[in-house]
């Protein structure tokens, strides 16, 4: 959710926003039956929960050219990834718990949105995360096509 275009600083707009992102993950069971150690895994199910609470800053550089900078505060509510068990068949049970999630981190980015023709734009984005539960890193170059 969020506030688009509240406050503007010159030609910059600002949108604040808010998130909650509830993901519930189910995997059936399964056995492997070939290889050296084969192994039986048990159904697990695991549910995250995150808020996310940030701004959006953007600027049209030109008529066709956009710029946006992004800054979010993230709180991840569940303390640990999803535990599995079974059992290498005919020689031992495992339990594994889930690994330890960080419960807090930001994260900074940008993108340049430029207008190809009425319906199509290509954009270019690059994101920084302190560490927590999102990539270091990421960016991508993406085409997007007005319906």
């Amino acid at each position: 959710m969020g506030w688009s275009e509240l406050h503007a600083i010159g030609d910059t707009t600002l949108t604040p926003k808010i998130e909650y992102t509830l993901t519930k993950s189910d995997v059936d069971g399964y056995t492997e039956t070939t290889g050296g150690f084969p192994a039986r895994f048990d159904p697990q199910s695991h549910t995250s929960k995150e808020s996310r609470i940030g701004v959006i800053a953007e600027n049209n550089l030109t008529a066709s050219t956009t710029v946006r900078g992004m800054a979010e505060a993230v709180h991840r509510f569940d303390g640990s990834g999803a535990a599995f068990s079974g059992e290498v068949i005919d020689m031992f049970p495992f339990s594994i718990p889930g690994g330890e999630n960080r419960q807090n981190w930001i994260r900074l980015g940008g993108e340049i949105d430029h207008q190809i023709n009425k319906g199509d734009f290509i954009s270019f984005s690059l994101m920084r995360s302190s560490k927590g539960e999102d990539a270091d890193v990421s960016g991508a170059v993406s085409w997007k096509i007005a319906f």
